[in-house]
């Protein structure tokens, strides 16, 4: 038992607590030894021996061992205490939100004991949403196998009944694990039963057209009347809940009025979670939770960006055509005149041939014909004026295309384009300002939920500073870039309270709005790849890219997106295919042009030395008929 604990927590590199509760027997002495001088070496690790669980204050570590002969579960992932006394008393230190989590049993377990031992828990998920895959880890051993089982939540379609699973076998001879340890990352099937997910929301001051509604009757329509559920975070849950295969119920509170009433959930059969719709928000910034669950709270945040800026003209003058279509118009052309450059060194009948008769300076033609000149001389043959109109339509299709776009652009003000992911952000250089509004709890959290990136520079300055971005000691960043870390109360404060500061920032950088972009590694999309990481082996972030890569929010209604594009190969494709297809006509008689010149040519050599023959037959009869 000893080695399979110490190889699972060596190979998966796993930080754990040891957590003693109640009589200290020998055997748990003996194990706790034994763990710690295998393990000391490699992973750092803490013993915490507790008698009262409400003077509990230490905070854990990812992974933990309740060493313990009692049937109650002790502690859900919150770090709650969960005992039929002091059921919803909170911690004082919590604990992480996402950690791996094994239970170490010392006797083999009935699977009406094991029911006994989790049936606090058994009506919800006791973890976080990132951790549905398992309720709890545990271990049972016979004769010459370790058998590593969990309780699994949602394992039938009898959806909140804990049923034992066996995950893996440790084969005490071979000494290694029957099963990757890999496995325990996969469950991905909740067989179609119902999560519910709470909707808490607020009625904010700085929304316009809810101030004169009757709150009781705003909150009636919302309660019993049809309510659309939109935003991001709703297309993210359907979607997940399509592959996950469970039913996705949304449960509405008000946060505004009180607490949700733990007292009426004593009975309730569900899984609750947390998320934000459309305006939802919280207003606190404290763990919104209800005391009996542990939901996920979605906050919306957004990077606030101010526009790059302006395309100069000589930028412009590429912009009509991709870069493919350039390559290819460039490659043409460079044909062309390198063709010409090579026929002037061959002589003058190999040019006619080319050119045809009457044709001179073939360059300057080209020239012409590519800038829209249109006098200029025709050859006589037939076949070379093909050849030269064919030329003149293909310059006048692009050329038409390439003035009409080039106008456009030129009495258009465009600007670059804005980054669409964090990835973009950091690349291009920009600088994070975190805006607090309130305390300096604010500021903590929210450069916690930074900090555990791969960051660029980051500025934590307060509105007031904000406020006086142009006038005071934040001057020297102003020519940098800039990426505003905001979330929903903070944008809608930007709006309309401190909309002053917003005219200073657009007249100082010459634009009439500000985009909103929430990246793909933003704290929502973080908190929903947790989730899709965990209950979906693979794909689901593929499936969830439309949704998940980046949302554009228009605060203001003069914004208008560009609806203006480059033309593409596949917008010119029609013309190139046309081309070529008409170029195969004069390209097929000029060659059959020049099979009967040179045709022509033999059958005079021939005739000539047929008649030479005879001459000659006829010379030698009359000298043999003289002599």
């Amino acid at each position: 038992m000893i080695e399979v604990i110490c190889k699972f927590f060596i190979e998966n590199d796993i930080k754990f607590d040891f957590i003693i509760y109640g009589e200290a027997t020998s055997h748990i002495k003996d194990v706790i030894n034994e763990v710690t001088k295998e393990l000391n070496k490699e992973i750092p690790i803490t013993i915490t021996h507790i008698e009262n669980v409400d003077n509990w204050n230490h905070k854990l570590s990812q992974s933990v061992i309740f060493m313990t002969k009692s049937k109650e579960l002790l502690f859900n992932l919150r770090g709650e205490s969960m005992n039929s006394k002091t059921t919803g008393q909170k911690l004082t230190n919590p604990t992480p939100k996402k950690f791996k989590f094994l239970h170490y049993v010392e006797e083999n377990l009935s699977f009406e004991q094991l029911e006994n031992l989790v049936e606090p828990l058994s009506h919800f998920v006791s973890n976080s949403f990132s951790d549905l895959r398992y309720f709890e880890f545990f271990m049972t051993k016979d004769e010459n196998f370790v058998n590593l089982s969990a309780t699994l939540l949602f394992s039938e379609m009898f959806c909140y009944k804990l049923k034992p699973e066996l995950l893996n076998s440790f084969d005490k001879n071979l000494q290694k694990w029957e099963k990757n340890l890999e496995n325990f990352n996969h469950f991905d099937n909740f067989n179609g039963c119902m999560l519910t997910f709470l909707v808490e929301y607020n009625i904010f001051w700085y929304i316009d057209e809810l101030k004169t509604q009757n709150f009781e009757e705003f909150e009636r329509k919302i309660a019993f009347e049809n309510f659309e559920y939109r935003g991001l975070s709703n297309e993210l849950i359907k979607a997940t809940a399509k592959r996950a295969n469970f039913t996705p119920h949304y449960s509405i509170t008000n946060r505004t009025k009180s607490s949700f009433d733990v007292s009426s959930t004593r009975n309730f059969k569900g899984t609750i979670f947390s998320f934000i719709i459309l305006w939802v928000s919280h207003m606190d910034r404290t763990n919104i939770n209800v005391s009996f669950s542990n939901p996920c709270g979605n906050i919306d945040y957004y990077y606030l960006i101010s526009p790059n800026d302006l395309y100069t003209n000589y930028e412009k003058l590429l912009m009509p055509f991709d870069f493919t279509t350039w390559i290819l118009l460039t490659a043409i052309l460079c044909f062309t005149f390198s063709a010409i450059f090579i026929l002037r060194g061959f002589s003058q009948w190999v040019r006619t041939l080319v050119y045809g008769e009457g044709m001179r300076d073939p360059a300057y033609n080209a020239l012409g014909i590519i800038f829209g000149i249109s006098q200029l001389r025709l050859p006589n043959e037939a076949i070379h004026r093909m050849v030269l109109l064919l030329f003149i339509w293909f310059c006048l299709m692009f050329r038409t295309c390439y003035q009409s776009m080039l106008f456009e652009f030129m009495t258009s003000d465009m600007r670059k384009p804005l980054p669409t992911s964090i990835d973009d952000i950091r690349e291009m250089n920009y600088t994070i300002v975190v805006i607090y509004f309130r305390t300096q709890e604010y500021s903590r959290i929210n450069d916690e939920i930074i900090n555990g990136r791969e960051r660029p520079n980051i500025l934590s300055i307060s509105i007031e500073k904000f406020v006086s971005l142009y006038n005071d000691s934040l001057n020297g960043i102003i020519d940098t870039k800039l990426a505003f870390f905001v979330n929903t109360i903070d944008h809608a404060g930007l709006n309309y309270t401190f909309k002053s500061s917003l005219t200073i920032m657009e007249n100082e950088k010459s634009t009439k709005t500000l985009g909103y972009v929430m990246g793909s590694n933003s704290v929502i999309i973080d908190q929903l790849n947790q989730v899709i990481n965990h209950l979906i082996p693979s794909g689901i972030i593929k499936h969830l890219s439309d949704y998940a890569f980046w949302y554009l929010y228009r605060p203001f209604d003069d914004f208008i997106e560009d609806p203006r594009r480059i033309l593409s190969m596949t917008d010119l494709e029609f013309g190139f295919v046309l081309w070529i297809i008409s170029l195969s006509l004069p390209i097929v008689c000029f060659l059959f042009e020049i099979l009967i010149g040179i045709f022509r040519k033999l059958k005079k050599l021939f005739e000539v030395f047929v008649i030479g023959e005879i001459i000659e037959t006829v010379l030698e009869l009359l000298i043999q008929n003289l002599h």
